[in-house]
């Protein structure tokens, strides 16, 4: 678990000062304990500030901080989640002739990224995840969840900025004019969680679930990029859907052991 956030502007630094954006990310500061990064600076156009912090699982090096640039240094990043099948990915770029600095997986997405493109890097990914990617080369950035949402990603949109957060709390040190959402507050009080889009504000949404944004001068995009699909045998014997059942949970649970750190599980006996 990590933290992402920051701000996309074509009107100006968002975060006047290093202090504002230190505030901004302090709220998430629980989410990753073991380093900090930030960025800021003007890319063309876009003015670029970020922040991130880490908890280590993959590649516990300096190198695997962040915010990240890629190899080519047309592409930063800001990631949270872990991505289970990046070395198959990091070898089939590899095999394209991709060199890489790291053993982390956010430099497989950047490489990935630039190689297929963000559509295609998500059809391959099998993670969770949420992520902000910034490419000068197009003045474009990208906000992306995973296909459940399992990692929370807010975000604020008003003419040419874009502001985005994995805490909902990070837009309360801003000079925004929020409104509550009554309806969502009920939901909350009802159902223990906001709603599957929005939040407590208005102004505030979620990234949905299997979407990415796109947001540049002409303004912000959003595309599904996953649902879904049952291809399963239609009737399948008891012994069957047993096997199935038992491979696929045998691999997904052998996928998520993938760590540079020890692992352990707690078992609910709820």
């Amino acid at each position: 678990m990590c933290g992402i956030g920051g701000a996309i502007s074509f009107q100006g630094p968002v975060f006047t000062s290093r202090e504002s954006l230190v505030a901004f990310g302090e709220p998430m500061k629980y989410r990753g304990p073991d380093a900090e990064g930030y960025h800021e600076q003007q890319h063309g156009d876009a003015w670029v500030q970020c922040v991130h912090k880490r908890l280590s699982i993959i590649d516990l090096s300096e190198g695997g901080n962040q915010p990240m640039w890629s190899p080519s240094g047309h592409s930063l990043i800001v990631f949270n989640g872990e991505i289970y099948n990046y070395r198959e990915l990091r070898q089939e770029l590899a095999q394209q002739g991709h060199s890489f600095r790291t053993q982390s997986d956010t430099e497989t997405l950047l490489v990935g990224y630039e190689h297929w493109g963000m559509d295609r890097l998500l059809d391959k990914v099998n993670g969770m995840f949420a992520l902000a990617l910034f490419d000068q080369r197009t003045q474009t950035t990208y906000l992306a969840r995973d296909p459940f949402g399992k990692k929370p990603l807010y975000y604020y949109q008003a003419g040419g900025k874009l502001i985005f957060s994995s805490d909902i709390r990070s837009f309360q040190t801003l000079n925004l004019s929020l409104q509550l959402d009554t309806h969502s507050l009920g939901y909350f009080f009802s159902e223990l969680s906001s709603p599957r889009l929005g939040s407590i504000w208005q102004e505030i949404k979620k990234v949905p679930e299997g979407h990415f944004f796109t947001f540049s001068k002409q303004g912000i995009t959003q595309h599904r990029y996953w649902d879904l699909r049952f291809t399963g045998q239609a009737n399948p014997s008891r012994e069957e859907a047993i096997d199935t059942t038992d491979q696929l949970f045998t691999e997904a649970v052998k996928r998520r052991l993938v760590a540079d750190v020890n692992v352990a599980a707690q078992l609910s006996g709820g």
